[in-house]
Order: C-alpha cells, then structure tokens, then sequence
C-alpha cells in the first residue's frame, strides 16, 4: 500500500462519522466527473482562416444551430 493511501485512510479512520457520506459523495463525483482538460484557444486563433467575416454573422450561426434543435 502506498504511503498517500495511508495517509488517505487514516484521516477517514479520524474523521466523525456524520461527515463520512459528504465525503463519499465528493469522492464519487470526482471519479464520475474527472476534471476537463484546459484548451489554450490563443494557441488556435486565426488557423481555420476568417470563417464568417463579423461577429453579426457568428450570432446568426448561433441563432440558427438554436432554432434547428428539436424539443
């Protein structure tokens, strides 16, 4: 067993027990909801061109993918 995981299973062992299911949960949605991959966007502006000329015809775009989706 690794030194962290001992570490890690004495403080639970410490811990009161009324805040061992907050910490289960915590747990738990960390495995279900691993932390998302930072993207550096500056990294890509400008490499796809100027694709829609102004930011008018961006919202348009944005307006028309909204309308398209079916409730």
């Amino acid at each position: 067993m690794t030194d962290l995981r001992q570490q890690a299973l004495k403080l639970v062992e410490e811990m009161p027990e009324k805040n061992l299911l907050a910490l289960l949960k915590l747990i738990q949605e960390q495995n279900l909801n691993p932390p998302k991959r930072k993207i550096d966007i500056e990294k890509y502006a400008g490499s796809a061109g100027d694709l829609f000329g102004s930011v008018e015809k961006v919202e348009n775009y944005i307006k028309e993918l909204r309308d398209d989706r079916e409730f």
